[in-house]
């Protein structure tokens, strides 16, 4: 068992959730069922694991010295959405909501935050810019908007009802976003998670010139 199967365990015992593991067949099934208010919800549970540029960069770290990393916004995200969305649909599609877990290491979790997991279901932000004919003027931009590398559409991943963060806090309590899909077949109802240390977030309604940005429900 994960680490962040650990977690999510006792993350729904917290709350008095049943969970039935299920068991493995060639990865083609998700992890868990469980009946939050009697309701089923399918999930799959993923771990964000440290690469090997950033053990290194833990070990600097460790010794005291600094290394840059870098990457595109989303990707560890993204890679997961890709994994678990054919366990997901496999038993879930038309039946019930479905669920991606994620949860990381601490020093991982910037992989997690709010940019992150929107950049990976919606697309990465991009800047539509307007030339003037007259040469002399400047560019400007003419509208913001999510743009390539989006995991979730209507007709992509739309089994997924939405991916649900973990993170244990110093205090030892466990800590849940759920970041709704907009284009989920069928929703995560919010009173199933309904408690103390859950928020919910959906896409807000964008205006012209606004990036998308998440809104607490």
């Amino acid at each position: 068992m994960t680490e962040s199967e650990r977690l999510f365990e006792e993350f729904c015992a917290g709350l008095g959730i049943c969970l039935e593991r299920i068991e493995t067949r060639d990865n083609r099934t998700p992890d868990y069922r469980i009946w939050p208010l009697n309701a089923e919800v399918v999930c799959e549970v993923k771990q964000i694991e440290a690469n090997a540029k950033e053990r290194r960069a833990l070990s600097a770290a460790v010794r005291g010295e600094y290394i840059v990393t870098g990457g595109i916004p989303g990707s560890r995200v993204r890679r997961k959405i890709t994994d678990a969305s054919p366990q997901l649909r496999n038993l879930a599609k038309g039946r019930c909501p479905a669920l991606l877990v994620l949860s990381a290491e601490s020093f991982l979790r910037r992989h997690l935050d709010e940019y992150q997991v929107r950049v990976a279901m919606y697309g990465l932000d991009t800047i539509i810019m307007g030339v003037p004919r007259n040469t002399a003027a400047r560019a400007y931009a003419k509208d913001r908007k999510s743009g390539p590398k989006r995991k979730m559409s209507t007709e992509r991943n739309t089994s997924i009802s939405a991916i649900l963060e973990l993170r244990r806090h110093r205090d030892h309590t466990i800590h849940c976003t759920v970041y709704h899909n907009k284009f989920a077949a069928i929703p995560l109802p919010h009173k199933l998670l309904d408690a103390d240390h859950v928020r919910h977030l959906r896409l807000r309604k964008k205006a012209a010139g606004e990036f998308d940005e998440w809104e607490q429900m």
